[in-house]
């Protein structure tokens, strides 16, 4: 069996700007450093964190919306940096955005930050942005668009846009978001375990 060496976890807040809601984002975990001419294999945890969706509610006026976030945290097992560079999370965070009674037209936007610039916990400072993530989405409710941006965005302390757009006609917008998260792993990084709160936040002006 390996032995871990590092682990990442991104705990997940859900916001709402309409007025504004707030949510969180998981946490990960680095791997450990070679040792002499062989590097020390690192284990990977079996645990997973997996909630029930969370949601917040504002009252329903309208332009007023709920986001629904799974999971409540994603996790990354580092083992070996040579053998496996990019960590993939252990789920993918799947973001379900619901406007109701909007103004036709009405712009949105989601926004992801973390809550600080360094994941916490472990013996060693990891930036954030040693987490890259992508996003995509796609319109389920009435009229609308959905844009996400191209290619992978490194995960920051200031936020940045996962997906925006407009909504139609109707009496309800609703929207599906999906962000998948990577850890870029090095040897630089102490084996320990470490964690980190994101925040998506939906506003419309």
């Amino acid at each position: 069996m390996t032995i871990p060496r590092l682990h990442l976890a991104v705990l997940c807040a859900l916001a709402l700007a309409l007025p504004a809601l707030a949510q969180r984002g998981g946490r990960t975990q680095p791997g450990g450093r070679p040792g002499g001419a062989t590097a020390v294999s690192r284990g990977v945890p079996s645990a997973t964190a997996a909630r029930a969706a969370r949601m917040l509610r504002g009252p329903r006026p309208g332009g007023q919306g709920r986001i629904f976030v799974t999971p409540n945290a994603v996790t990354f097992n580092a083992t070996d940096p040579a053998s496996q560079p990019l960590v993939p999370g252990s789920a993918a965070v799947a973001v379900r955005l619901m406007i109701f009674r909007p103004t036709a037209n009405t712009n949105w936007t989601l926004s992801l930050a973390a809550n600080a610039a360094n994941f916490t916990g472990g013996p060693t400072a990891i930036p954030v942005n040693a987490v890259t993530w992508t996003s995509s989405g796609t319109v389920s409710g009435n009229n609308g668009s959905v844009t996400t941006p191209n290619g992978s965005t490194p995960l920051s302390a200031t936020a940045a846009t996962a997906a925006n757009g407009s909504v139609g006609s109707g009496s309800i917008f609703s929207a599906n978001i999906t962000c998948n998260l990577v850890f870029h792993d090095s040897w630089s990084y102490a084996p320990g375990t470490y964690s980190q709160t994101v925040t998506f936040t939906l506003a419309t002006p």
